[in-house]
């Protein structure tokens, strides 16, 4: 009988096979392994220290792929180009970029300083306001004014209250 493996070697049993939401399957032990090295390239202190910025550069002198460094390294994907991006950037194009995290950041998170802030809030702050004594009044009028039992059930409004009532009244004072 045999053996099948996933891209990366590990043995594909019953045991061993994640389905996704779509159907997919999806080796457990890559996946795992996917998510420890997520967590350990989103950590706090991130993970670009001068060591691995000179093994990084090593293994993009040897001609290997971003998806090779970031398995030999470890890291996601996806942090392994975001930082390969950098590296092609000029001093003023980093210096842009940094400037429009920061206006981001001012724009988007409160309470928090810019350059740092991970929590995203709405621009627009949502205030809670009182309605006006007149629209108060209006909404207890429209309450108390006597309606049929069909009104109630279908929702109508009490009489007097409708459009049509109003531009009958309107057209009858002219």
């Amino acid at each position: 009988m045999d053996v099948i493996l996933c891209k990366h070697g590990h043995k594909l049993t019953s045991d061993n096979i994640y389905v996704r939401p779509n159907g997919a399957q999806r080796c457990k032990t890559c996946r795992t392994l996917d998510k420890e090295r997520f967590r350990a390239s989103a950590s706090k202190a991130g993970p670009w220290t001068a060591s691995r910025l000179k093994e990084l550069h090593r293994l993009v002198d040897e001609g290997k792929t971003p998806r090779q460094i970031a398995l030999e390294l470890g890291l996601v994907l996806s942090c392994v180009q975001s930082r390969l991006d950098r590296e092609k950037m000029t001093d003023e194009q980093r210096e842009a970029h940094t400037q429009r995290k920061i206006e981001w950041a001012e724009r988007n998170i409160k309470g928090t300083n810019p350059s740092k802030a991970r929590v995203y809030r709405p621009a627009a702050e949502i205030t809670a306001s009182r309605p006006s004594e007149a629209l108060v009044a209006e909404a207890r009028r429209r309450a108390l004014a006597p309606r049929s039992l069909s009104a109630m059930l279908l929702g109508d409004p009490p009489v007097g209250f409708s459009m049509l009532d109003r531009k009958l009244a309107e057209s009858s004072t002219i």
